[in-house]
């Protein structure tokens, strides 16, 4: 028997019962009920309250601002017409931004809606239009709140420092997706391996064999010793940061250094080496300013 009263069906409601059985056929139509239904949440994806209410509340815009500030990936539900509605869409996407999915691709190069997405999320630029993958104010304040962003951003804008600056810092492995002229900008992949070593893995060449931006990737990551130019490889002061960050770091280093510290503590080894070449190195420096006396006859 249908339920005849609202109290008793918002306590079905709230009872687990299923607002697509019978027993709710007198409150088709009642606001309330029906939002308690799509709050409560007791419905698969292929069945959803809405559709069981009256055409009122199917056509209601006000109604269906409610229900999409409650869920807000329900607007994939909705009437046709008010789907399309920017109000609605607005309200949707400022619930969960995962609505993105089921509007209109005009809503997707509208700034103001994008920008509401991006406040939960950077990711979400992978949802906008290509005009607003390319617009650099909503690049950055996509990156603010995640900097994978840059994988989404317009490869224009992938060649601009001041973009890539900002992801790197915050991410360094995002340096993936810079452009290939910064990603030969030392100052990029310097903020890039301080703060993920193994970043140096998308440096260019030329700063694979940069002895600082190396040094700077090792002391954070000492496996980012894999990624160093073939000569850093056989540098001691190099190998040693890599190994005190990392120990089995040692197995990039190249077979010479390897064979030096064969079944002996790396560390060690290599402080000792390292010591020993620069006391050489003060030694010769000093030799070399030292003047030559003549000898008279």
């Amino acid at each position: 028997m249908a339920y005849k009263n609202k109290e008793t069906a918002l306590k079905g409601l709230e009872d687990g019962r299923s607002f697509f059985s019978p027993l709710f056929d007198n409150f088709r139509d009642n606001d309330d009920v029906v939002l308690l239904a799509i709050k409560e949440g007791n419905y698969d994806d292929d069945q959803f309250p809405l559709d069981y209410s009256s055409d009122r509340l199917q056509k209601d815009k006000s109604f269906n601002l409610k229900v999409v500030e409650l869920s807000g990936c329900s607007i994939r539900y909705i009437d046709n017409n008010l789907s399309k509605d920017r109000d609605i869409v607005f309200a949707a996407v400022k619930r969960s931004a995962m609505a993105l999915n089921y509007v209109e691709d005009y809503h997707k190069d509208d700034k103001i809606i994008i920008s509401e997405a991006l406040k939960q999320n950077g990711y979400y630029l992978s949802f906008a239009s290509d005009r607003l993958k390319n617009d650099k104010e909503t690049v950055m304040f996509a990156i603010d709140n995640n900097p994978v962003a840059l994988e989404y951003t317009g490869l224009p804008l992938r060649n601009d420092k001041e973009v890539v600056l900002k992801a790197v810092k915050q991410k360094g492995e995002i340096l993936n997706f810079a452009s290939k002229d910064l990603k030969d900008d030392k100052e990029i992949v310097l903020e890039a391996v301080k703060q993920n070593g193994l970043s140096l893995s998308y440096a260019s060449d030329r700063l694979k064999n940069d002895k600082e931006i190396v040094l700077e990737a090792v002391q954070n990551n000492g496996r980012a010793l894999n990624f160093a130019n073939k000569d850093l490889k056989d540098d001691k002061k190099i190998v040693l940061e890599a190994v005190k960050q990392s120990p089995k770091s040692i197995i990039y280093a190249s077979n010479e250094i390897q064979e030096l510290c064969k079944d002996n503590d790396p560390i060690k080894v290599l402080e000792s080496a390292t010591l020993a070449e620069k006391l050489q190195n003060q030694l010769s420096q000093k030799a070399s300013q030292t003047p030559t006396k003549r000898i008279k006859i």
